[in-house]
């Protein structure tokens, strides 16, 4: 059959439409010569069976079908991309390389070598042995799942001029979650033993972390703040030095003395009362059963703050609890001091 300057070999039926469901040994497509051992339906080369194709100025080889579609679910030996060579030992759908198989995926100027899958998005849940990132080269053995090196198991990520050891994961977020044996942050060098959660480093186990010019020691957990709820053995606050063995939360110091000004003011005021006011005070002498309710009401109060948790965390029962022991405890030293 004489199609254009080329000649095709014909061993079987032409019908309607150009070179519809016929059998072909030698098909000819542009400046290429294709060999054909299957049959072309309807459309570019649907569904059929080809051992080398032509794509571009690259030479496709084919062992599968090619469907609707540009190369949809076709198995193939190797596969042109651009200026690359790329080997393949899968599968190619819809959109770019999804999930295929690829021994080496071409990235931009680098070679990547892959051993898993691609699939929707960029190199989504791909298992890589090696990935490149700008100019470093980042050593990769766990997954790349949606967005910027997600849940990623590196062996060393390189951040800025620095290189960042890492022996876990990376998720959503700047380092979240993520077991640094090193972290550099701007200057200084940051020895970390445990996670990195949402915000700047939430909740994690540190043995030295460095403040402006002082290097401070934790062995607990930085939380939502400024070394909030942190456990600290050395602390540096401006040019003092304070040595901490508990927690430190924002505005807890405050909240302490404030409180015990308060129950100091109205215990020091009941007791003027008792002292001052001349029919309290007879009332209080001939009344010798008040002191002794006046000292269980404390001890009751005492115990229930001791044993319930509900009662001493949760507002507004605690303050009710405090202010009642805080009369009660006034009454008594009152009833106690005539």
């Amino acid at each position: 059959w004489d199609h254009c300057k080329h000649l095709v070999t014909v061993k079987g039926f032409v019908s309607t439409g150009f070179i519809k469901k016929v059998y072909l040994t030698q098909w000819a497509y542009g400046k290429h010569l294709v060999t054909v051992k299957g049959f072309v339906s309807t459309g570019f080369i649907k569904k059929v069976y080809l051992t080398q194709w032509a794509y571009g100025k690259h030479l496709v080889t084919v062992k599968g079908f090619v469907s609707t579609g540009f190369i949809k679910k076709v198995y193939l030996t190797q596969w042109a991309h651009c200026k690359h060579l790329v080997t393949v030992k899968g599968f190619v759908s819809t959109g770019f390389i999804k999930k295929v198989y690829l021994t080496q995926w071409a990235y931009g100027k680098h070679l990547v070598t892959v051993k898993g899958f691609v699939s929707t998005g960029f190199i989504k849940k791909v298992y890589l042995t090696q990935w490149a990132h700008c100019k470093h080269l980042v050593t990769v053995k766990g997954f790349v799942s949606t967005g910027f090196i997600k849940k990623v198991y590196l062996t060393q990520w390189a951040y800025g001029k620095h290189l960042v050891t890492v022996k876990g994961f990376v998720s959503t977020g700047f380092i979240k979650k993520v077991y640094l044996t090193q972290w550099a942050y701007g200057k200084h060098l940051v020895t970390v033993k445990g996670f990195v959660s949402t915000g700047f480093i939430k909740k994690v186990y540190l043995t030295q972390w460095a403040y402006g010019k002082h290097l401070v020691t934790v062995k607990g957990f930085v939380s939502t703040g400024f070394i909030k709820k942190v456990y600290l053995t050395q602390w540096a606050y401006g040019k003092h030095l304070v040595t901490v063995k508990g927690f430190v939360s924002t505005g807890f110091i405050k909240k302490v003395y404030l409180t015990l000004m308060i129950q100091l003011l109205v215990t020091f005021g009941i007791i003027c009362a008792f002292l001052y006011w001349e029919a309290l005070r007879v009332w209080s002498m001939n009344t010798y059963w008040f002191s002794s309710c006046m000292m269980a009401v404390v001890l009751v109060i005492i115990i229930a703050l001791s044993c319930c948790v509900n009662i001493r965390r949760k507002v507004p029962f605690n303050f009710l609890a405090l202010g009642l022991f805080t009369i009660a405890e006034g009454l008594l030293l009152g009833s106690m001091t005539v």
